[in-house]
């Protein structure tokens, strides 16, 4: 009889222990499906099916806890409390963990949104290690927009005070937008969107193009548009367009594409400098020689100018740049010239005045390529 009831007890501890076990694994995959998505999707099939394993699996462990504690001495029962405790922290806590980060919800993510940017993973080791780079990216969100006018400074705090957003020029900016492309490029392949439009996605940091045959265009936009919803984020619709090549042409990353026509009128495919960023260098230029700094030296002048001047070719070399380069190399030199004429409280252009010579040889203004040949292809 004594045997015989060592056997039940030792049968029950067993079979008790290893339902424990069980009901714990069951518990960490229900949570770590569940309380994600519940929190940042909502009710449907996932949070669901996470709710019920989780409850499953709390019944298992509640029976098997009874069956464990019927058969030990009435003193390790004391024990069941911190037992349980050490159990939840040991095998319940990772596998909730390696669960939610293995199928995070599209909204769950790793930092704020960054507002009118235009998937589901997060990289678990910045999440749950770099506590001190979340500290500074939270710190980079909440800082003030400073306009200084005149000696009077006006701050705005309206990405801090909603919760939403980054400061107009923040620099935190293109790292939070990789990080959101990162998951939207995931999802754009993860749900098959590239292999069923055959589209591909170019982007770099905020900005993105969307390459796809005629006809396909609106899908490709539509499926954009419910990726970036399910993500938080939202479109810039002034800036969102579709774009039928090649009667048309698109903007990006300041050149203009699309299908232009050489000497010999032959079409090709190819890039230019976009209108915009023309026009957004000589608007440099124009404040480097305005009135204001007429109290300064021509030579300062010049050292602002040239690395302009130097960056915004290096950068804008690709395509027929040599006609836009002797235009803006013009422009420079009748900004310069009326500039010095004005700082000696003169009128006209200058010309006579200022040679050539004098502005590249004497303040040794930077001259841009003259010829296809002196363009630097190399970026590094």
């Amino acid at each position: 009889m004594v045997a015989a009831e060592r056997t039940t007890r030792a049968r029950d501890l067993a079979v008790g222990a290893i339902g424990l076990v069980v009901g714990l694994v069951g518990l960490g995959i229900g949570l770590g499906l569940f309380v994600p998505y519940a929190t940042k999707v909502g009710l449907d099939a996932v949070t669901v099916g996470g709710a019920l394993v989780t409850a499953v699996a709390l019944v298992a462990v509640w029976w098997a806890g009874r069956r464990v504690l019927r058969v030990v001495p009435g003193w390790w029962r004391l024990l069941a409390i911190p037992a349980t405790a050490v159990l939840l922290y040991v095998i319940t806590s990772p596998i909730a963990i390696a669960t939610a980060a293995t199928h995070v919800p599209p909204t769950a993510l790793a930092a704020e949104t960054p507002a009118d940017r235009g998937m589901p993973f997060v990289d678990a080791t910045f999440t749950a290690a770099d506590g001190t780079v979340l500290s500074v990216i939270r710190e980079w969100l909440k800082v003030p927009v400073v306009e200084r006018c005149g000696s009077s400074e006006r701050r705005t705090t309206e990405a801090k005070d909603q919760s939403r957003g980054t400061p107009q020029g923040g620099i935190i900016s293109p790292l939070l937008s990789n990080l959101y492309f990162r998951r939207f490029l995931l999802a754009w392949q993860k749900f098959g969107f590239g292999q069923r439009l055959r589209a591909e996605v170019v982007n770099y940091a905020d900005d993105l193009v969307i390459l796809c045959p005629i006809g396909r265009g609106e899908a490709a936009m539509e499926a954009m548009r419910q990726l970036m919803s399910r993500l938080g984020l939202t479109v810039n619709e002034k800036k969102t367009r579709l774009v039928k090549l090649p009667d048309e042409h698109f903007d990006f990353l300041g050149y203009t594409l699309g299908e232009f026509h050489g000497k010999d009128g032959r079409p090709y495919w190819g890039t230019r400098p976009s209108k915009k960023a023309i026009k957004r260098i000589k608007r440099g230029i124009h404040d480097a020689t305005s009135l204001r700094w007429n109290a300064t030296s021509a030579a300062s002048r010049v050292e602002e100018l040239n690395p302009m001047l130097r960056g915004w070719a290096g950068y804008f070399n690709q395509g027929p740049v040599s006609k836009i380069y002797r235009g803006l190399q013009a422009y420079t030199e009748r900004r310069l010239r009326i500039w010095l004429m004005r700082k000696r409280g003169k009128k006209g252009t200058g010309y006579r005045q200022y040679p050539d010579e004098y502005l590249y040889e004497t303040l040794g203004l930077y001259r841009l390529p003259q010829r296809r040949g002196d363009l630097l292809n190399a970026k590094a």
